[in-house]
């Protein structure tokens, strides 16, 4: 699985833009899963909310991922 978070300096892009170079990048290595997190650009929000919402995001895979994970095994 691969967690990208798009670029655009805090100030731009939307993971849609990303979409080609993640299927293309990450084809060779054959991940199950590219997880695409998003968030607000300046000048809607700041980076320090920026930041916060990103690590929430990753932290909310994590966890669906150990969920799921621990699920399969269990049955």
């Amino acid at each position: 699985m691969v967690v990208f978070v798009h670029g655009g300096a805090w100030g731009s892009g939307y993971p849609w833009m990303y979409t080609l170079l993640c299927h293309g990048l990450f084809a060779a290595i054959r991940p199950s899963r590219v997880i695409f997190i998003g968030y607000h650009t300046y000048p809607d929000t700041r980076i320090p909310e920026q930041v916060g919402l990103t690590a929430a995001a990753s932290r909310s895979v994590v966890r669906c991922v150990l969920t799921a994970h621990f699920a399969a095994r269990v049955t």
